[in-house]
């Protein structure tokens, strides 16, 4: 480990090139670089004179070129040089005598498009022979379940579709998992008087209409910055935390950081992949590993912006101690409505996937909504995905109908039991339906004009909706 630059080192070195060093901050940030860059003075002036000399005129020694000067030059020096691309091997040229041939497999794939195979002496003689001749993939087979059945519009209903025998044979059907607050002598039905469900701030809805994917990186991530520092604020705040540090300068004292939960590759989060992200104030947008071993218990996810104590006496690794809890932001200031003061609101909330993974039987989704018929609620929110992607029978690509035909489908059971009930029903698209546009924030569906306004409400995800009697339901994904 390099040894620690002090202010006397960078002024004898500036001095030579007739910089004089009186700002502290400026002074604090040289050491900063050189600690992180791992340079000595000589080496960081060296740098900083060769950065100077691109430019026609002179540069100021200032926070904002210093800045500069590390993102355009410092940052270069960590990078990789390429590696000398091989040549590969010349191809190997086959005959249409060498080249190999599956029969079998070349007969399979020309009967899927229903064409018949001669069947001649040798292809009888290499083909394998099955009983019967029509075998059902292993992947759409299980030890518990028969054969896939195709979805078309004849097996819309469930008693067509192979039965998801787990959900059929579960034995906690009707019981109440989780409880908040006295839930005794309640009953939960509807009160039957009409609600409004609007926008709570019409500035930052999502129209129809809108064009997505045309962000400025730039933007995205002053609000993904943002972010880190509003919530490590708060954060701040609330834990009584004196001073939030870089979370990647080596020292051998125990500090706090704050930053968001990141992962370092495209697999799901656990202990070994977790990386902390600071904000571009604090830490310069730089991330690094942390070390969870010493916490008795934690629960974090990819997002979450969180507050750590412990240690980093390498500048390669943070080793947590303590972890600050993320807590809730206020909730926004709502007017009492007087005239709805003693009203009751009953309210739905159920979350898709509303089928198994294995079929498309829908049978979840047909007990949903025999409870919305039985128990009347005011408002039932639907929360994709309704045509889910991860669905074993989506992924084999063989169905025959449109995922938005399955998806329309669906809504119409919903729409034909609350035509009569006084229901309003409001629905929120998906990051995983298929039939819908795959981004973050999520549009609203596109009904098409197919139902009545007011029976269904489309949303985006996230969004802030106000009732009648003024809850506030905040949605995200």
């Amino acid at each position: 480990m390099s040894r620690i630059i002090t202010e006397e080192d960078l002024s004898e070195e500036f001095s030579v090139f007739g910089f004089e060093l009186e700002d502290e901050g400026v002074i604090g940030k040289l050491q900063e670089m050189c600690t992180m860059h791992k340079l000595e003075a000589s080496e960081l002036v060296s740098e900083w004179v060769a950065f100077t000399h691109s430019f026609k005129k002179n540069v100021k020694l200032e926070f904002d070129a210093l800045e500069q000067f590390e993102r355009e030059r410092l940052s270069k020096r960590h990078q990789k040089t390429p590696k000398a691309i091989k040549k590969e091997a010349a191809p190997v040229i086959h005959t249409i005598d060498s080249l190999p041939m599956d029969v079998e497999g070349a007969e399979e794939l020309f009967s899927s498009y229903g064409g018949k195979t001669p069947k001649s002496k040798t292809a009888v003689s290499n083909k394998r022979q099955h009983t019967p001749e029509n075998v059902p993939m292993k992947r759409f087979t299980g030890p518990n379940r028969s054969p896939a059945v195709p979805f078309s519009p004849a097996s819309f209903s469930p008693a067509s579709t192979t039965p998801a025998k787990k959900y059929n044979s579960r034995t906690n059907r009707g019981e109440v998992m989780v409880s908040v607050g006295k839930t005794n002598n309640i009953k939960w039905q509807g009160s039957g008087h009409s609600v409004v469900i609007e926008d709570y701030n019409t500035e930052q809805s999502i129209s129809k209409d809108m064009k997505y994917m045309f962000q400025k990186l730039s933007e995205k991530r002053d609000v993904l910055n943002d972010i880190i520092e509003d919530m490590a604020e708060h954060l701040q705040k609330i834990h009584n935390i004196d001073e939030l540090v870089h979370l990647a300068l080596p020292t051998q004292e125990e500090v706090t950081v704050a930053g968001r939960v990141c992962c370092d590759s495209h697999g799901k989060l656990n202990p070994k992949s977790l990386v902390l992200e600071g904000s571009i104030d604090t830490s310069s947008g730089k991330t690094i590993p942390v070390d969870l071993s010493q916490l008795k218990e934690y629960a974090l996810f990819p997002g979450q912006v969180v507050a750590m104590a412990g240690h980093n006496s390498t500048g390669q690794k943070f080793v947590a101690s303590k972890l600050f809890e993320s807590v809730t932001l206020p909730l926004p200031e709502i007017p009492a409505n007087t005239d709805t003061k003693n009203t009751r609101l009953s309210v739905m909330v159920a979350a898709g996937p509303f089928s198994t993974s294995d079929c498309l039987s829908y049978e979840p989704f047909t007990d949903l909504i025999e409870q919305i018929r039985q128990t009347r609620p005011d408002v039932c929110i639907l929360m994709g995905p309704f045509v889910d992607g991860k669905n074993a029978e989506i992924e084999s690509g063989k169905l025959k109908v449109t995922y938005y035909d399955i998806f329309k489908q669906k809504l119409d059971e919903v729409a034909i039991v609350t035509e009569n009930l006084n229901v309003q029903l409001v629905v929120l698209p998906s990051q995983r339906d298929v039939h819908h546009d795959p981004v973050y924030p999520t549009p609203p569906y596109n009904l098409k004009n197919s139902y009545k306004v007011a029976v269904f409400h489309t949303f985006t995800v996230p969004a802030n909706k106000s009732l009648t009697i003024m809850i506030l339901i905040a949605i995200i994904d």
